[in-house]
Formats: structure tokens, C-alpha cells, sequence
């Protein structure tokens, strides 16, 4: 009778290395880095938030973060054994992953129920197996572990599981031993939860790999935002909180009357309501370079009149206001600019494009180049001050170093309508200013 402990002993040594490379796999795609790098931080504020929220998105997908606004699209195989493969969520079997959100069949109870999704949402569907009994000549050996019922999983959200298979020597016969490679495979449920947000043998939908980075942008929280957080991170609260950047609703995630589940939902419902675009865009109309909110920097110093702060006033205006391309064509987007900024500036901007013979090509060189030309026209003020070396000291007239600020949003507690603290000395000082840059040349 053969003997089946030296075969086994070698299959057990592969498989141990098999299983270590694949362990680090799945740790590395469920535990994925996130970094924050570009991610502004966020202090409560309404500016603050559309900025934070905007450059989620942006690097969102540049950095293929879990977004919860579609499915899978990293597959983490099994060596084929499970006939694995990405597939779009098909047919009523599949609700809530296969509802379309958009579809004309699709109710607004569905919809406020988190119970629809935009489509093609992609899962990772398994085949059933059975992992082969011990047999003659040590047939049992190197097999994989067995799949009760065909399964779909999302383990862009989810993440990736490692399970294993049978390993026994039994007598120690090649009839008799039996061992098995572990397996990645996604996460699921064997039956459907009272909630319907999944299906059964369907995605376990708990989030915990997009958790990861929805805790990580907690982080980025700061000052109001920080004591806002702290209020929604209760014990009664903490397992209804966004797992998900857009709005997808995890199993067990409490059902919300508007629909809206993501995190960026509940940042642009809290701090971006339509009460708050509407006052924006009456700012926007009233804004310009003499009155916009100078910041102030943590020495209580405030901030000398700047084109580049003023470029980002106006643009988070535009943005919180949903003007961003509310102006129309690029003609009527440059003159509501043009009329807010120094008539200086403006003809820089105007001699810029006869001197290049073609126009400005989108808002974003505008403000690029109104940046650079107020810049210029500082350093050339800045070089007539320069003395000859005397070894004495002499003051600069007109010119003074002051902090960059550190908080952006600071000025916007006060509110831009109320304009700043000391009006006639603000007046003075853009009067001064103004007159400086008239008299710069290039």
C-alpha cells in the first residue's frame, strides 16, 4: 500500500507559500494606502466644503478609490476554479444592484430606499465546486475548496476573503490524504437581509473596505468641522454614517427619506444647502477685488489684497452657486470677470491676447494670467524700492511683508455682505493699492 505522508508533507510546504503571497495580496487591495495628498481640510465651513468635496471627486478617480457609484473593477482571481468572472448584475434576482435608478420602472420609494443603482453594476460572480475527495493515487491532493451555491460579490466595497479546504492525512495512505490551496474570493450572504439592500448569495454589502477611506477623510476634519463630526460619531449614529463617497446603502444603514446615502450627500445637505447657493449667488453678484473677505493670518495680521485670493473668492462662488459655466460662452464669462477686477489688470489681460493674436482659450488662463500679471507688476513696484547698499536701513514706502494665511475661510464667519471690521481703513488701503498698481508698467 503506497504511502501518502511524503506527497502530502510537499503539498502542504507549497501550499504554505501559496497561501503567504496570496495573504498579502488581499491585504494589500482590502487595506489599500489612502492618501490624502491634494485633499484640503475641512473646518465646517460652506467654502470650506465645496472645496473639500470638489477635490474628493477629482482625486477620487484619479486614484481609483471605492467610490460606491458603480461596481467591481480589480478581480483577484482563483486560479479559474470558481469560473470566476466580472459580470453586470442581471434580472430581478439581482435587485437592488440591478435596478436601474433611472429607469422609468423605478419607483421614488426604490430610489429613497437606497434599493437602485446606476447601471452596469458590475460583480464578481462564482461558480458552486466541490473540492475533490481523497481517492487513489493521491487525487485529493492540491485540490481547492468547495463553493456551496453559486455567489456574487462586490469586493470593491466589500473586499476580498481567503477561505480554505479540507487537509487531513487520514491513514496516511495515497488513497486516503487530502489537501487544499486557499482561495481569494469576494464576500457574500447566504440569505437575503429584511432590508432587501442585497440579494441572497448575493454581495454581503457591509462596506468595510470603503469604510477605510471615508475614515481616513474623517481626518481632514478640522476646528467647527472636527465638533460637527463629533456629533455624528455617537454610538446611537456611528452605524448609520456614510460608508461610501456617493450615495450607496450599505446593509443595516437606516432608510432616509431623501435618498441620499453617501458621504458627500451628507456633507453638501449640512453645510451646501440651497439656502446657502442662493446666498452665494448674491454675493457672487455684489463680489469684486475691493470687497471680497481679506483672511487673516494666526497673528491676527490680515491679508494685503491679492489676485490669486480674489481668483479663489470668485471661483467658490461660481462653484457653491452652480455658476461655474452659468455665464455661457467664454465672451460672457471673461466681461462678468473683467468687471470685478482693476481696470490695470484688465488691459494687461487685453494686450496679452492681441500681443499672442488669439484669445483666451478658457476661463482657468484668465485667472492664471491675471495671477501672473499682478504678480509682475508687484516685483517691478518691489525693484524701484531697492537701495544701494549704504549700510543703513531705510523703510519701504508702500511695501510690507504680512503672514500668509493659514485659514481661508476664516473672514466667511463674518460674512461677506458685512464687509470688513475697519471700513475706512480698508477703503484707504484699496485706494493706495489701486493707485500703486495704475502707476506700474511693464
Amino acid at each position: 500500500m503506497a504511502t501518502g505522508l511524503t506527497p502530502y508533507n510537499e503539498s502542504l510546504r507549497t501550499i504554505a507559500i501559496y497561501r503567504s503571497d496570496l495573504q498579502q495580496r488581499v491585504n494589500k487591495y482590502n487595506s489599500f494606502q489612502v492618501d490624502l495628498t491634494g485633499i484640503p481640510t475641512f473646518d465646517g465651513t460652506g467654502e470650506s466644503a465645496w472645496h473639500f468635496i470638489n477635490a474628493i471627486k477629482v482625486i477620487s478617480r484619479a486614484r481609483r478609490w471605492p467610490t460606491g457609484e458603480t461596481g467591481v473593477d480589480t478581480l483577484i482571481g482563483a486560479e479559474g476554479i470558481y469560473a470566476e468572472a466580472i459580470q453586470a448584475a442581471n434580472g430581478a434576482g439581482q435587485h437592488p444592484f440591478s435596478r436601474d435608478i433611472n429607469a422609468n420602472t423605478t419607483t421614488p420609494q426604490e430610489k429613497a430606499n437606497g434599493l437602485a443603482k446606476r447601471q452596469p453594476w458590475n460583480l464578481v460572480a462564482y461558480t458552486a465546486y466541490v473540492q475533490p475527495a481523497a481517492g487513489a493515487n493521491g487525487i485529493g491532493l492540491n485540490g481547492s475548496p468547495a463553493l456551496a451555491q453559486n455567489s456574487w460579490a462586490n469586493p470593491a466595497l466589500d473586499g476580498y476573503e481567503i477561505i480554505e479546504g479540507v487537509n487531513t492525512l487520514g491513514d496516511g495512505t495515497a488513497g486516503a490524504v487530502q489537501s487544499s490551496y486557499p482561495r481569494a474570493i469576494g464576500k457574500f450572504v447566504n440569505a437575503a437581509p429584511g432590508d432587501n439592500t442585497t440579494f441572497a448569495n448575493g454581495p454581503l454589502n457591509d462596506c468595510s473596505r470603503s469604510r477605510r477611506l471615508i475614515d481616513a477623510l474623517k481626518t481632514k476634519f478640522i476646528e467647527m468641522g472636527r465638533n460637527w463630526l463629533l456629533t455624528q460619531d455617537t454610538l446611537e449614529n456611528i452605524d448609520n454614517f456614510p460608508r461610501t463617497l456617493y450615495s450607496h446603502r450599505f446593509t443595516g444603514q437606516r432608510a432616509k427619506a431623501n435618498g441620499r446615502y453617501g458621504f458627500i450627500d451628507l456633507l453638501e445637505d449640512q453645510f451646501l444647502p440651497k439656502s446657502f447657493q442662493q446666498e452665494k449667488f448674491r454675493e457672487l453678484k455684489q463680489l469684486n477685488f475691493a470687497n471680497y473677505p481679506l483672511p487673516i493670518g494666526r497673528n491676527g495680521i490680515r491679508e494685503s489684497r491679492n489676485m490669486r485670493t480674489f481668483v479663489w473668492w470668485y471661483k467658490t462662488c461660481l462653484g457653491i452657486a452652480g455658476m461655474l459655466n452659468g455665464y455661457g460662452v467664454m465672451l460672457n464669462q471673461k466681461s462678468e470677470f473683467f468687471e470685478k477686477i482693476p481696470v490695470d489688470i484688465i488691459t494687461k489681460l487685453n494686450d496679452w491676447e492681441v500681443n499672442n493674436n488669439r484669445q483666451f482659450a478658457n476661463m482657468e488662463e484668465v485667472f492664471d494670467k491675471a495671477i501672473e500679471i499682478e504678480t509682475s507688476q508687484m516685483n517691478i513696484t518691489m525693484s524701484r524700492h531697492i537701495l544701494p547698499f549704504t549700510g543703513q536701513t531705510q523703510s519701504i514706502v508702500g511695501y510690507h511683508l504680512q503672514e500668509t494665511h493659514t485659514d481661508p475661510y476664516w473672514q466667511n464667519r463674518r460674512g461677506l455682505r458685512q464687509g470688513p471690521p475697519d471700513k475706512t481703513d480698508e477703503g484707504q488701503q484699496i485706494t493706495s493699492k489701486l493707485k500703486k498698481m495704475n502707476q506700474c508698467t511693464f
